[in-house]
């Protein structure tokens, strides 16, 4: 873990429809904005500060004007301090994208199912300033060729790409095409994301260094 990394936990509602999904095993409590804003402006030295869920930080956005001033609230303050703001979602879609250009990257979390190419051109073809990064586990029903196909359309269109490796229940890593996504990572077609906890999680006034831990 970097004690400089931060990850604030939202949970504003969820949709529930990502195949894979690790805050299943955690219980959210929902977000408190201004416990969460004080939380971080009280950190000290933070190198970069993601939104993740918990509930993917995007859900019904447009119906609550208050979530979208904490987000704009923390993209200035993280540009007034050099912090690298990042976004987690699943949301693919023009319509967020001035949302989106208030981070510096931008994760997209795309299922690899067998319309995963459509969603792939839809992150393409988004007009945003931030950086794209595209981020798939390698569960039992993920095909080694689909990861490649996906790793060569990312370097076409200078997008990232990551593969996290599967958390199974109870916390457990899964080493389901370990290998081979290992050797996929050394010849720098991929970045393999093995089970750590690189971050630090905010959930309102508190701070975890482990994400299982989190109640």
């Amino acid at each position: 873990m970097n004690k400089n990394n931060y990850s604030i936990i939202t949970n504003f509602g969820c949709h529930w429809k990502c195949k894979y999904c690790i805050t299943k095993q955690v219980n959210i409590p929902l977000t408190n904005i201004s416990q969460v804003i004080n939380t971080v402006k009280n950190l000290k030295n933070i190198k970069f500060l993601s939104i993740s869920g918990g509930g993917d930080p995007l859900y019904n956005i447009f119906e609550n004007d208050k979530v979208i001033e904490f987000y704009k609230t923390l993209s200035g303050f993280c540009k007034d301090k050099s912090i690298e703001f990042k976004l987690h979602t699943s949301y693919i879609s023009s319509e967020y994208n001035e949302i989106f250009n208030l981070f510096d990257r931008v994760v997209f979390h795309v299922d690899l199912t067998k319309e995963f190419y459509y969603f792939l051109n839809k992150i393409k073809d988004l007009d945003i300033i931030s950086k794209k990064r595209i981020v798939c586990v390698g569960t039992k029903d993920t095909i080694l060729i689909d990861i490649m196909g996906v790793a060569l359309f990312c370097k076409e269109n200078n997008i990232e790409f990551s593969v996290r490796q599967e958390i199974l229940e109870n916390f457990t890593p899964s080493n389901y095409l370990s290998e081979e996504l290992s050797m996929l990572q050394k010849i720098n077609l991929i970045h393999y994301t093995t089970q750590n906890d690189y971050n630090n999680y905010i959930v309102n006034d508190k701070i975890f260094t482990t994400f299982k831990n989190i109640v």
